[in-house]
């Protein structure tokens, strides 16, 4: 009788363990941008999210950035690269250590942005990479 009575507090205090244990909530939204590519008088720019471009309704649409490594000469770069609804594509490269690390916080359900500046035309000048729980960017 003892051990039964035992079990009966085990599982109720079990019980009581799992309905005080909140199930976790998520706050926000998904930032679910479609791709841009535009131009004014200083850059060449694109933006837009990889979790918008997935789930577009045409199959056109990406957005991302890659890290590459090379041993002989030695080095780092990143490449950034868009492609709109209407197919039209755009990409910039930079061995920019700063640009490098920032690429590397990209997520699946980053915000993306990067652009080059027409004066200098010598690659991304800036890249953006938004992670957030808010659509802010």
């Amino acid at each position: 009788m003892k051990a039964h009575l035992k079990n009966i507090i085990g599982i109720a205090a079990l019980g009581m363990i799992l309905l005080a244990t909140t199930v976790p909530t998520w706050a926000g939204s998904v930032n679910t941008s479609q791709v841009l590519i535009g131009s004014n008088q200083l850059f060449d720019y694109a933006n837009g999210s990889m979790v918008g471009a997935r789930y577009s309704t045409d199959n056109k649409q990406s957005i991302g950035c890659r890290i590459e490594t090379h041993f002989t000469p030695v080095a780092t770069y990143v490449i950034c690269y868009a492609s709109d609804s209407t197919g039209k594509y755009f990409s910039c490269s930079s061995a920019d250590p700063q640009l490098v690390e920032v690429a590397q916080g990209l997520t699946d359900s980053s915000y993306i942005a990067f652009q080059v500046n027409k004066t200098t035309a010598s690659g991304c000048g800036r890249i953006v990479i938004y992670n957030g729980s808010d659509t802010q960017k």
